[in-house]
């Protein structure tokens, strides 16, 4: 793994970080880093949308020739496909869910409004 895909995959999952530690050292975030962490994350969309709605880290990875196929099939939310392209068919079948790139869309959307939420949790 890159460091490109490290830090993408650190932003999304550092909610689900933040909780297991919470469960298991039970810590409580000083109000200098809470600002940083509120900061980082609303930053995110900011900088989609000045980036014409797209992810600069995913960009980036655009210029790989062979990710070409999943940024055709995907062209609006190709970073967990190209990364997790097993995993999402798979439960997309169990969940009788058709595999593109409006549900794909979704399930980003979802994750992020998650994220979102529990960051405001432990930030307040």
């Amino acid at each position: 793994m890159n460091l490109l895909v490290f830090i993408h995959f650190s932003l999304l999952f550092f909610p689900f970080i933040l909780i297991l530690l919470d469960l298991t050292y039970k810590i409580k975030i000083n109000r200098k880093y809470a600002v940083i962490i509120l900061i980082v994350y609303y930053l995110i969309p900011i900088i989609w949308s000045l980036n014409q709605n797209n992810c600069p880290l995913t960009d980036i990875e655009k210029n790989d020739p062979k990710n070409k196929e999943i940024f055709e099939k995907f062209p609006s939310a190709p970073f967990l496909p190209l990364h997790w392209n097993d995993f999402l068919t798979k439960t997309f079948k169990f969940l009788k869910i058709e595999y593109n790139n409006k549900n794909v869309e979704r399930l980003i959307v979802g994750w992020n409004v998650i994220d979102f939420l529990i960051i405001l949790y432990y930030v307040y």
